[in-house]
């Protein structure tokens, strides 16, 4: 079965309840009879399911996702595990509270037993995910990065229900919403040191790894072989910085001083600023 993927323009639409229910029976139904489940979803679960959406949207298809999720192949514990989070960092009247719950659920069934190296692999994939000013494909996160081949699907081989990772040549890493990058950026809401993301220490780590990439750039890139030419002369010049210029290299170009005005500079950046400049 082809996953669903949701993306919206507005933080967070707002749903009647009627329509999320229509929504959930549709997906849960399909997933049943994937799985060839009978008689499930029990009517209390799907009512109580309905209940903590709360009217949001990206709540539903999250926790379908989640529910349906391949890797796990086991959608009645997996709606088990929805209905049974809690989360009690937000007041009860928050309108995140079972989001968030939600969220953290899925990153820690992700991560049952998280060790130091995964912490901090996840923190460097998924956090830099977050970050970034324009998303990029898998090849390229690792370009940037400096990581070895396949280290961003593999790190994120258990989080499709909250993160889109296309097959390489395929598209760019997405979030599925909003939503969660304003969660992970947020320590009241993402009380978790495991999976925060603290976006100035990343913005600073990011920024340090565009630096090293910049070092790359060297003269006549594109191969034209005459420096008097202006861009609109050269009639094949996209094709030609296509051809030359690696995708995480141009992101380093265009976004390196983003990155360095959200982070920290210490000494590291001074003297990568230094031989940049």
């Amino acid at each position: 079965m082809i996953q669903e993927c949701w993306f919206f323009t507005a933080s967070h639409p707002i749903f009647r309840k009627k329509d999320i229910r229509i929504y959930l029976e549709e997906r849960l139904l399909l997933i049943a009879q994937s799985f060839r489940l009978e008689l499930w979803p029990s009517s209390d679960e799907l009512a109580e399911l309905v209940e903590r959406s709360r009217g949001l949207f990206i709540f539903a298809a999250t926790a379908a996702n989640f529910i349906e999720d391949q890797n796990a192949s086991n959608p009645q514990e997996q709606l088990k595990i929805v209905l049974s989070a809690t989360y009690i960092a937000s007041a009860e009247t928050s309108p995140h509270r079972h989001l968030d719950g939600l969220y953290l659920a899925v990153l820690r069934e992700a991560f049952p037993k998280i060790s130091e190296n995964q912490r901090v692999r996840l923190g460097t994939v998924l956090g830099t995910i977050v970050l970034l000013f324009d998303p990029l494909d898998t090849k390229s996160l690792e370009g940037l990065l400096g990581l070895q081949e396949n280290t961003v699907p593999l790190t994120l081989h258990h989080l499709h229900s909250i993160a889109i990772v296309p097959a390489p040549g395929s598209g760019v890493v997405r979030l599925i919403h909003p939503s969660f990058h304003d969660f992970l950026v947020d320590s009241c809401r993402c009380n978790d040191n495991n999976f925060v993301v603290d976006a100035r220490l990343r913005h600073t780590s990011v920024a340090e790894c565009c630096l090293h990439t910049l070092q790359r750039l060297s003269p006549d890139m594109c191969k034209i072989g005459d420096a008097s030419l202006y861009n609109q002369e050269i009639l094949d010049l996209q094709v030609r910085i296509a051809v030359c210029i690696p995708l995480y290299l141009q992101y380093a170009c265009r976004h390196w001083a983003s990155h360095l005005v959200n982070g920290n500079i210490g000494d590291e950046m001074l003297h990568l600023l230094l031989s940049f400049a």
